[in-house]
């Protein structure tokens, strides 16, 4: 726009005054040239989204898959169930009723084989009074294996008031036993003695032995003790005794039970297992070996074996139960762990052994009458607690580079020698039994 002074003279136009100005515009001239494009504002607000379309139409149906794996269970155990066992009953008949028994454990096992156990639930194999003639290994498999205890349906605890006489001698003894009752006991049934007071020498009673008499006039049973001592026990021995109904009897070459590759048993109790023949090689009344696991109860008898309990290879071992007449009570080898907690020994070759870095630990036992109590071997450890080792050739021995420890807290009593090497001592080829 042209702004353009115009002097305003005197009488030229009323309005405007001396000196006053005004702006002449003039005409707009054409449109400059287009600048250049400026930089882009920044992006604007996302806007609200739009309705949603239309669904497609549905597409082909793809391939079959594959077919998965079959469902190795047919039915599921989701409560506590218990199975019966009894003499006259039937593997081929059988459903587990108490009113159609099983006629063994193999064929109770047998009937899980395909059968889930929910967590938290027990089977409880119920194994009734009798000796069961078995030919065959008890070897379960299955995978809640350890959800699974066998037991005796009825032990009898009686009161032991005296020894009324005894015979025979070392490895050979039959004794008459005065008893609060005999009612409820049979010939062929087992007495466990585990603890006892008063009289001579009440500890060489101590044992699972078979009971070959009873005399019901006076309440006396005879039984049979292959204890090592040459003396006997006598006069007013007491204590409370069990006798055990349920005996499962093996044929000679017969492990009792075996569990191998991480199997498991939860709890075995009130059962004797008795083998053919303590001279038999390698026969096994319980046997664990690569990872397996199994707990022995206070009032299970194992007698008559080669080797009574055994563990191997990574297994483990609760034992509470009571071992007689074996040629290897409890027995370890290669990194096994057993605990034994009340565990009873007696009338054994060795009573409790160990080997090949094993590690075993005996609480409140008592080993009696046995050639070696405790047998120490080749980088193993025992650890020993509150125990007694009493009638024993030697009580501890040690060789190979083994430790026996704790061992002031046991006590010794009529052993031919207590400790080999001597306390304290290095010896036996660089063996050591720690006080």
């Amino acid at each position: 726009m042209l702004k353009k002074p115009i002097v305003v003279t005197s009488g030229e136009f009323e309005e405007l005054q001396a000196g006053d100005t005004i702006d002449a515009q003039g005409a707009t001239g054409p449109t400059g040239a287009t600048g250049a494009t400026g930089a882009t504002g920044p992006t604007g607000l996302t806007g609200a989204t739009g309705p949603t379309g239309l669904t497609g139409a549905t597409g082909p149906t793809g391939a079959t898959g594959p077919t998965g794996p079959v469902n190795p269970y047919v039915g599921i155990i989701s409560a506590n169930t218990t199975l019966y066992v009894a003499v006259a009953g039937s593997d081929s008949t059988g459903d587990g009723t108490s009113g159609n028994p099983y006629a063994t454990i193999n064929g109770a096992i047998a009937s899980l084989k395909e059968k889930w156990i929910d967590p938290g639930y027990i089977v409880t194999i119920t194994v009734g009074d009798g000796t069961y003639t078995s030919h065959a290994v008890i070897a379960p498999t299955h995978p809640q294996g350890g959800q699974i205890n066998i037991q005796g349906t009825n032990y009898y605890t009686k009161t032991l008031n005296s020894v009324e006489s005894s015979s025979g001698g070392a490895k050979a003894w039959s004794y008459i036993l005065n008893l609060s009752t005999v009612t409820n006991i049979a010939v062929n049934d087992y007495i466990i003695i585990k603890s006892v007071t008063g009289g001579t020498k009440p500890t060489y009673l101590i044992g699972c032995h078979l009971i070959t008499n009873v005399d019901a006039e006076n309440n006396r049973i005879t039984i049979t003790n292959a204890h090592y001592a040459a003396t006997a026990a006598s006069g007013a021995v007491t204590g409370s005794v069990y006798i055990i109904k349920a005996i499962l009897s093996f044929a000679n070459y017969v492990h009792g039970i075996l569990l191998v590759n991480g199997s498991k048993i939860g709890s075995i109790n009130y059962l004797v297992f008795a083998g053919a023949s303590r001279s038999t090689q390698y026969q096994f009344g319980v046997s664990c070996d690569s990872t397996a696991s199994i707990t022995l109860g206070t009032l299970v008898g194992c007698v008559n074996w080669y080797e009574g309990v055994g563990g191997q290879n990574n297994a483990s071992l609760a034992v509470q139960c009571v071992i007689s007449n074996c040629f290897i009570g409890l027995a370890g080898s290669g990194i096994v762990a057993e605990r034994g907690d009340h565990v009873c020994i007696s009338a054994c070759d060795i009573g409790a052994f160990l080997e090949n870095g094993s590690l075993q630990r005996i609480d409140n036992f008592t080993l009696t009458g046995c050639g070696y109590g405790i047998y120490n071997t080749y980088n193993s450890v025992t650890s020993t607690y509150l125990g007694i080792i009493t009638a024993c050739t030697i009580g501890i021995y040690a060789y190979g580079e083994a430790v026996s420890q704790s061992v002031s807290t046991v006590t010794f009593a009529d052993n031919g020698t207590n400790t080999l090497p001597a306390l304290d001592t290095l010896g036996n080829t660089g063996s050591y039994i720690l006080s």
